[in-house]
């Protein structure tokens, strides 16, 4: 079963495993900054300093997207849109391992997304795109049709960006 989890001493040993059986598979495409960071801290013995970092922080929400006790991606809600996210980045970044891609997990991690961020006070987030990301495009739109909200004109970063509302979200 999939379920939205903030990151914690109970799900590093998964985020752990994850991370090192991807690695043989797709080398260090899955790696984004963060992750290098957290491995590095993990490597170290200093996950516990990450965790409470991540939880001190109060204009980001970090989720894991677990199925069962499977780490299968993660998912960064920033709370406060700056002049330069509202052209590129939005309010959500996410990232799927690639072995649990095209399973339908980023709409679902999308949608308790959704469903915390209505929890937090927001109406609608901002969701964006390349316009060369097909999938996440995809993902929006699908977003944009089942829960409503609109689409802005591509940035000038090349960015397909919509409004997601938030309220008329329910995961069962």
């Amino acid at each position: 079963m999939l379920k939205l989890v903030k990151p914690s001493h109970e799900y590093i040993d998964a985020f752990k495993e994850t991370m090192q059986e991807q690695q043989t598979d797709i080398g260090t495409r899955l790696y984004t900054p963060g992750v290098l960071k957290l491995i590095e801290m993990i490597d170290s013995g200093r996950e516990t300093e990450w965790l409470k970092n991540i939880a001190q922080q109060n204009d980001i929400t970090l989720f894991w997207l677990m199925d069962d006790n499977r780490y299968v991606g993660c998912f960064t809600f920033r709370h406060n849109l700056t002049e330069q996210l509202i052209q590129r980045g939005g309010n959500l970044g996410y990232n799927i391992i690639p072995s649990q891609r095209r399973r339908g997990f980023a709409f679902v991690g999308l949608s308790l997304v959704l469903e915390q961020a209505y929890k937090m006070g927001f109406d609608k987030i901002l969701i964006t795109c390349g316009t060369d990301n097909d999938k996440s495009y995809a993902l929006i739109k699908k977003a944009v049709a089942t829960f409503g909200g609109e689409f802005l004109p591509v940035s000038e970063r090349n960015e397909h960006r919509a409004w997601v509302n938030t309220a008329s979200v329910s995961v069962k």
